[in-house]
């Protein structure tokens, strides 16, 4: 939040501060109390946004507060989202972009906050064994919120787009997305209502292993879904993506090139948000924190990690007339009823 726009904007040095106005924290109290007094806090500072944490039991709370009126946003904390918002807190007090008010507590979290090595040389951060790091972590997903939501691809909240798992009606023509980076393999599967033309995602996968597991986890939720996959994504070129292409037909999976430029594919994906006919299941959640993280650099450019899913996301919509029905299977011609048969059988 800033303190004062147009004090701010006619001071170029002032530019890139950002001021905490204020820090408010509960502990040990009923639930409705707390509740009454963030939806006073909502009235008083008029937030554009509400973030909440939805682990553990963060998702019932976030219900129960939508439910009350209040628009939130929900943040899932992973190592990967965790990094990556504390990183660019620390980044911001190395340069002198945030100021934050004279809080005990808040400032006794972070000078106590570390970062520990792990032995596959990712760090692990978070507080002292014993200690806390609410405070911290409630200020790092408001400097990534308030820095990089004019930048992010898909500007729009879980709310929006997410509906409840629910049972595919058979007739839906359906297919998965894939997105194939060594051996990283992503795919989203997605069903097409044909009458209100609103695509559901409605299941997910990301791992990385082998390409013969790959190939029987993709294939047990339907060997007739056909795939959809761009050859030249990743900076691959066309021989090598045919190749690619090839290898995995070979293996057994339904697999059919698309033509997914970056910009127009994420121009369609957005296109389908925006107008509603575009909706996500609430199991995927790793799709889900991807595209809250899909963002542009400072130079207007998209930034390329983190994004396996929603490339198979873009893969699918850009694809999405490929899209087809469950085949109706048919009895060999010697087990049809005889009225059924031709005269020549």
């Amino acid at each position: 939040m800033y303190r004062n726009r147009a004090h701010r904007e006619s001071h170029p040095c002032l530019r890139s501060i950002r001021f905490l106005l204020r820090a408010e924290r509960s502990r040990g109290i009923d639930y409705t109390l707390q509740s009454k007094r963030l939806q006073s806090l909502s009235e008083r500072w008029h937030p554009q946004q509400i973030i909440a944490e939805q682990n553990s039991i963060g998702q019932p709370i976030i219900e129960q507060l939508t439910r009350e009126g209040l628009r939130i946003d929900s943040f899932t904390t992973t190592n990967a989202s965790k990094a990556q918002v504390i990183e660019s807190l620390a980044l911001a007090f190395e340069r002198g972009d945030i100021r934050i008010p004279h809080d005990p507590v808040l400032i006794g979290e972070l000078v106590a906050y570390q970062a520990e090595r792990l032995q596959s040389g990712l760090l692990r951060y978070g507080a002292p064994s014993g200690q806390h790091d609410d405070t911290v972590m409630a200020l790092a997903m408001v400097w990534s919120a308030v820095t990089t939501q004019h930048r992010l691809v898909y500007p729009m909240p879980d709310s929006a787009i997410v509906v409840s798992d629910f049972h595919i009606p058979e007739h839906w023509p359906r297919a998965f997305g894939l997105d194939i980076r060594w051996l990283t393999m992503a795919a989203v599967w997605g069903a097409l209502d044909p009458q209100s033309d609103v695509l559901y995602l409605y299941s997910e996968y990301f791992e990385e292993v082998e390409s013969a597991a790959h190939v029987e986890a993709i294939r047990k939720r339907g060997a007739w879904i056909p795939g959809l996959f761009e050859t030249q994504a990743n900076g691959r070129d066309r021989v090598d993506g045919n190749r690619l292409l090839q290898m995995y037909q070979s293996l057994g999976l339904s697999l059919q090139m698309v033509n997914n430029p970056l910009e127009s594919g994420v121009l369609k994906l957005w296109e389908r948000m925006h107008t509603g006919r575009l909706k996500v299941c609430a199991s995927l959640s790793q799709f889900l924190e991807q595209r809250r993280l899909y963002r542009r650099d400072d130079r207007e450019c998209i930034v390329t990690e983190r994004d396996h899913l929603v490339d198979a996301a873009r893969c699918l919509v850009s694809g999405i007339d490929r899209l087809r029905r469950k085949p109706v299977p048919t009895l060999p011609a010697s087990l049809k009823p005889l009225g059924e048969r031709s005269w020549m059988s």
